[in-house]
């Protein structure tokens, strides 16, 4: 059950996580930070969705079928949890892709 927190977070924060990072190394240089936290969370954060509107499959949804015994098996669903990314993983790296010239970029307008 942790690792399905994990993985809902990592996919929720990821523009969060890639902000924070470029803020560590960029903090002394900025103009203004919290401006540069601010603009450069909601941008990733609308691009972040739109990557993932436009680039995640669109499947007829996902449903757990139950066992005889009660108790979900391998071959009906009890692997759902640990493979919860699969499908985000090819929208997550072209965001990411898109991500890092995007804040070079902010940096680059908050430098003093």
């Amino acid at each position: 059950m942790a690792s399905l927190y994990l993985q809902l977070a990592l996919l929720l924060g990821l523009p969060a996580i890639y902000v924070l990072a470029a803020l560590v190394f960029a903090w002394p240089g900025l103009n203004r930070p919290w401006l540069f936290v601010a603009a450069s969370v909601i941008f990733l954060y609308v691009t972040y969705f739109c990557v993932l509107y436009l680039v995640t499959p669109q499947g007829g949804g996902y449903f757990l079928e139950q066992s005889q015994s009660g108790s979900p098996s391998k071959e009906q669903g009890g692997e759902v949890i640990s493979f919860f990314l699969q499908p985000y993983l090819k929208p997550m790296l072209l965001f990411s892709c898109l991500a890092l010239p995007l804040l070079w970029g902010a940096i680059k307008l908050f430098r003093r």
